[in-house]
């Protein structure tokens, strides 16, 4: 009986082997695809074809970045990079690397590990560190963000705020919206996944800043909750309190 799951489970692996390609194997076949890699924006579309024009079937490692349709117009989704898979009738393959770029670079974001210390975080992020307490962090933005806020609880990383400017509510949206999936407006707030278990909420804040929080999402899908509720639920601190004067 083990025996028969151990040549099961050997089949499956190789049955995936003839539709994936992976960075250090070439294609095990003749022919190329056309573009041999794409770069382009959220919204974009490029036609991808084999080089000989035969008949392929089409596939994309991370549908989150890039889908592509069974007669092979790619479409960028969300900024990031991912990998499509073309297998001919015979099963020959070809692939090419997608890049989806970003219009918008308003500021570098976080260093987000959930239940990371302090002390972890400030490792990753390195950014001009303005003030700490036991259960926060506040650091310098960079780009067009003033500050960056950590937020911790039971010694783990909880939230992460980013305070800009309200004259960016416009673009920090696009921003965001390039990055992750958009569910939409309500209790005036935006919100966004990132279909992971993150969700990241827009706010208008106060009549200087809006804020720009990342959160744990509790179903990876919708906030589920009132999301204005959420997020007093997360900030049950005032920030502008800890910026300085």
């Amino acid at each position: 009986m083990k025996t028969a799951k151990i040549f099961y489970a050997m089949c499956a692996m190789c049955a995936f082997s003839f539709v994936s390609c992976s960075d250090d194997d070439d294609d095990d076949s003749s022919f190329k695809l056309t573009p041999e890699s794409v770069s382009f924006n959220q919204g974009d579309n490029q036609q991808m074809a084999a080089d000989d024009g035969r008949t392929l079937t089409w596939s994309v490692d991370d549908e989150f970045v890039a889908t592509i349709d069974d007669d092979g117009l790619l479409t960028g989704c969300h900024v990031g990079e991912t990998k499509i898979v073309a297998v001919d009738s015979k099963g020959g393959k070809a692939c090419a690397k997608v890049v989806v770029e970003p219009k918008y670079n308003l500021y570098t974001e976080p260093c987000i590990q959930w239940g990371d210390t302090k002390e972890q975080v400030k490792g990753l992020d390195k950014r001009e560190l303005l003030d700490e307490d036991d259960n926060t962090i506040l650091l310098k933005a960079d780009g067009s963000a003033d500050y960056v806020l950590y937020t911790f609880e039971d010694g783990g990383l909880k939230a992460v705020g980013i305070l800009i400017g309200t004259s960016y509510t416009k673009a920090s949206v696009n921003f965001l919206f390039e990055r992750y999936e958009y569910l939409g407006y309500a209790d005036d707030i935006y919100v966004f996944t990132d279909r992971k278990g993150l969700s990241v909420l827009v706010q208008v804040y106060s009549a200087k800043y809006i804020m720009i929080l990342y959160c744990k999402d509790p179903s990876s899908k919708s906030m589920n909750v009132n999301n204005a509720e959420a997020f007093d639920a997360v900030l049950s601190q005032d920030v502008l309190a800890l910026l300085p004067e």
